[in-house]
């Protein structure tokens, strides 16, 4: 699927989450910083940062909202779902304010088609991709994608 495709669907999505949970997701990964850069690296799923109550307490808001636009639990320990070829993975705000000291209620809100969602910016993306190196999970599986990713922001930053 083509990254503009899978972006699209993002705005999709948002716009329902918007309206039926009342919320500003944080777009978040490699679709998040295609929108600010348009890089050409391999965007598989649509990661969004939501409060951190719809992944815990309200879960089941969650799982009902995704499950009324046809996608299904993936993989309940990753809250990620999938309805074809699309993935989309939720993780909490607290993954922002904990672990990368970025207060998401001061994010920029961006709307597109109707969407409001929230960004980091290009620095924080690199902060992210930095923290995210000292995962066992991703250093094992995506050590080289991020390191990738890391030098493309840290060139972008010197422009």
């Amino acid at each position: 699927m083509k990254t503009q495709d899978l972006f699209e669907e993002f705005v999709a999505i948002t716009k329902i989450i918007n309206q039926r949970l009342k919320i500003i997701p944080v777009l978040y990964g490699s679709l998040g910083l295609w929108h600010i850069r348009h890089h050409n690296f391999p965007v598989n799923d649509i990661d969004l940062l939501v409060p951190d109550e719809y992944i815990k307490t309200e879960w089941s808001a969650t799982l009902s909202l995704m499950d009324s636009v046809g996608f299904t639990l993936h993989d309940a320990h990753e809250h990620e779902f999938q309805r074809g070829k699309i993935k989309i993975a939720f993780a909490g705000f607290s993954s922002l304010s904990d672990d990368l000291s970025i207060d998401p209620e001061k994010l920029k809100v961006n709307q597109i088609s109707g969407a409001s969602f929230k960004e980091l910016s290009l620095e924080q993306y690199l902060s992210a991709y930095q923290y995210v190196l000292h995962d066992s999970y991703r250093k094992n599986i995506k050590n080289k994608d991020d390191q990738e990713k890391i030098n493309f922001i840290k060139e972008q930053l010197k422009k």
